[in-house]
């Protein structure tokens, strides 16, 4: 099972709980690849080497942008976010369902305005996040996630259309 973080390496999005629980979320085999930079790099680097996880969890460094960014993103079985901190609306979810590829992520902020049938999201309480990854992994591997149907929820409730169609009601009751 293939896993990744996109995001700033802050404290306050918790990459550290990721690779804490890391064993009990992927199980044998999973991998997990945390993209990005910020001031928790090195602390998190070092975390990765003291918990003996250096051949199943990497640290990968800025992210690539656009078209290679989406192809990369495709690599992935699920991202996880595991966030405690303030959180507005974060576009790595938004364009993981627009990659079809499904999520776990801890309800903060806006992040419950993105619950759908594909992905997971905790209340906020960060202690339902490892059981809600753990869910996800085994209906992955039973095939139970619908790449297409998340894609349609995101097209439905995020695309452009329906971004457009907010903005005009907006605008027009003011």
């Amino acid at each position: 099972m293939a896993m990744a973080y996109f995001g700033r390496l802050a404290a306050h999005k918790n990459v550290g709980f990721l690779i804490d629980h890391f064993e009990a979320i992927a199980g044998p085999g999973g991998r997990l690849d945390i993209w990005g930079t910020g001031p928790e790099e090195q602390a998190i680097s070092a975390q990765i080497e003291a918990s003996g996880l250096s051949d199943r969890v990497a640290l990968k460094g800025r992210y690539p942008e656009g078209a290679d960014y989406i192809a990369l993103l495709r690599d992935y079985d699920m991202t996880l976010l595991a966030t405690v901190g303030d959180e507005g609306a974060p576009l790595v979810l938004l364009e993981s369902m627009a990659a079809g590829v499904p999520f776990v992520a801890n309800g903060v902020g806006g992040i419950g305005d993105y619950v759908n049938l594909d992905c997971a999201v905790t209340s906020g309480n960060i202690e339902e996040f490892v059981p809600m990854a753990q869910e996800l992994v085994k209906r992955l591997r039973a095939g139970q996630i619908d790449t297409t149907r998340l894609q349609a929820h995101y097209e439905a409730e995020f695309g452009y259309d329906r971004l457009v169609d907010r903005w005009e009601a907006f605008l027009a009751s003011l």
